[in-house]
């Protein structure tokens, strides 16, 4: 038999080329249908058919069998064939259908070795030969595109490239797109929606963020990016652990993938709910990617934070029934907080960062993915004009500062971010009990015009903020009780506030960065900017 995997790449690129949410959505259609559409498409089954067999463990391959799926999902796909002309012939079909659906946008790879069904070959054994494979074929496969002919009349001001004359019923008359951009809107219009198996009543997710803009307000919204802990690792712990027959192992294999999938999106159709319960008609959210444990979505800035939350909250509830019961699960999510014209393509990269960033440095604070005691966290980053592609750099240049103090270099850092999330962690990292609580204790306490303040004088060096601090609490001596006490927390702006220490970190920077996407006009306080 013939066993071949199929990788889907350049997902991200293609979905985010564009600014427009509709061809944003029609792209997302076009990913999803490339494997779990087209490959039932094509072997002429119905689209759940493999999930029927895969959620009870179960795979065979009978004499009468040419071709037969074992999972899909995460990007890629794992197929057996009878034989090699059997595979050639679909794999090139499938490429000729997504070359087509995509205009040559995406990238699919596919790597095939030869296996038995009564093979003493363990699976993990197969798996590693075919995933070497797999990345051989990456390395040497080029990016196709379409041969679109010479830009005589006209062609895209940004990269250039030719766009041709659309005159359909889903075109405006003498409208010109590039193909893969037409595709999207095509596939957008004609009503189609991956997420339809999302359970969320009667509610509706938007295609359009421009009909929720304020007049006379900026107005945010937040690309959040969410990605399973040690997935792969359990996921190759798992392979190595199967012991029984390729066929039986297949079974199991293609059981974890649709458990994964299937785990996920019911997580992400219960936060959905529970966020937006007191809402109706359509609401300002809208999910980009999921597929397995990897989900993007995009929704209104404020409630950006409790999304990821409620998200971590419900994935904890859940495990994989494959992978054992006490094994819970974990993810770690990264914000980008943009403005509604924002580059949409930038938003994701740096919303991903935001994500490994979560990722390794709560690794680093003591809880190891490797020992099981891995935690939900978070990151975030405000995408201002001055952000570079980086986060890492952008916040070397401008969250760290140095001050002598008696020939002893101290070091100070605006984030404190990532947080993580747990009421047992007590560290100011500790969402909870760190940011949470700080956002409680000084948002709607104080004028927001001097949390303003602050934020700004922290942004120019130690001495400003603590200058700040210092007539914050001059100025709190005729207010109310609970202003000067707030005053009185803002005027000691690092922690920890101790002579001997050399690395400091700022209490509150944090919370007032995100003041102006999370701020509610119940929080706006005694004094507004006007």
């Amino acid at each position: 038999m013939i066993l071949t995997i199929y990788d889907l790449s350049g997902i991200q690129s293609y979905i985010f080329a564009t600014n427009k949410l509709k061809e944003m959505i029609g792209a997302s259609f076009i990913v999803n249908e490339a494997l779990f559409k087209n490959i039932p498409v094509l072997f002429k089954e119905k689209n759940d058919a493999w999930e029927k067999e895969a959620q009870n463990g179960e795979f065979s391959f009978n004499d009468n069998d040419k071709k037969k799926i074992v999972y899909i999902g995460g990007g890629n796909a794992l197929v057996m064939y009878k034989n090699e002309k059997i595979e050639k012939e679909y794999t090139r079909n499938l490429q000729k259908m997504i070359f087509g659906q995509a205009g040559g946008a995406l990238k699919l790879c596919s790597a095939s070795i030869n296996v038995e069904l009564n093979d003493t070959k363990k699976l993990a054994e197969i798996q590693k030969d075919l995933m070497l494979c797999l990345d051989n074929q990456k390395r040497i496969t080029p990016n196709v595109s379409t041969a679109k002919g010479f830009s005589i009349n006209a062609h895209d001001n940004i990269n250039f490239e030719t766009v041709l004359l659309f005159n359909d019923e889903f075109a405006t008359k003498n409208k010109y797109f590039k193909t893969e951009m037409y595709s999207n809107k095509k596939k957008q219009e004609r009503g189609f929606n991956i997420f339809e198996g999302l359970e969320i009543g009667d509610i509706n997710i938007t295609d359009d963020f421009d009909a929720f803009q304020k007049e006379n307000k900026k107005n945010y919204l937040a690309v959040i990016h969410i990605d399973g802990n040690t997935m792969g690792i359990k996921i190759r712990e798992f392979v190595q652990e199967q012991n029984c027959s390729l066929i039986e192992s297949l079974g199991k294999l293609g059981k974890l993938s649709f458990e994964i999938n299937k785990t996920y999106r019911a997580v992400l159709s219960k936060t959905v709910k529970e966020i937006y319960k007191n809402d109706s008609g359509t609401i300002p959210f809208r999910p980009i990617i999921v597929d397995g444990d990897d989900v993007t979505v995009i929704c209104a800035a404020e409630n950006a934070f409790d999304f990821v939350k409620i998200f971590m909250d419900n994935l904890n509830e859940n495990t994989i029934n494959s992978l054992g019961e006490n094994d819970k699960l974990t993810a770690a999510a990264g914000i980008a907080f943009v403005n509604i014209g924002f580059p949409f393509y930038t938003a994701y990269d740096i919303a991903e960062q935001c994500c490994k960033n979560a990722k390794n440095i709560t690794r680093k604070r003591g809880f190891d993915g490797e020992e099981k005691d891995n935690k939900n966290s978070m990151d975030f980053q405000i995408c201002y004009s001055g952000v570079t592609n980086s986060v890492s750099e952008f916040r070397d240049s401008n969250y760290i500062f140095k001050r002598n103090e008696n020939e002893k270099k101290s070091v100070y850092k605006l984030n404190i971010r990532p947080y993580i999330f747990g009421e047992d962690i007590k560290e100011i990292y500790g969402y909870e009990n760190g940011f949470d609580e700080t956002k409680k204790n000084i948002i709607g306490k104080i004028a927001r015009s001097k949390l303003k303040g602050l934020r700004n004088e922290y942004g120019k060096g130690i001495l400003a903020a603590e200058t700040y601090g210092d007539f914050l609490l001059a100025r709190a001596t005729d207010e109310d009780e609970e202003t000067q006490k707030t005053a009185e927390l803002l005027s000691k702006p690092f922690f920890p506030d101790l002579p001997d220490c050399d690395e400091y970190y700022a209490k509150f920077f944090d919370v007032l960065d995100i003041l102006d996407f999370i701020e509610t006009e119940k929080e706006s306080g005694v004094e507004t900017d006007e």
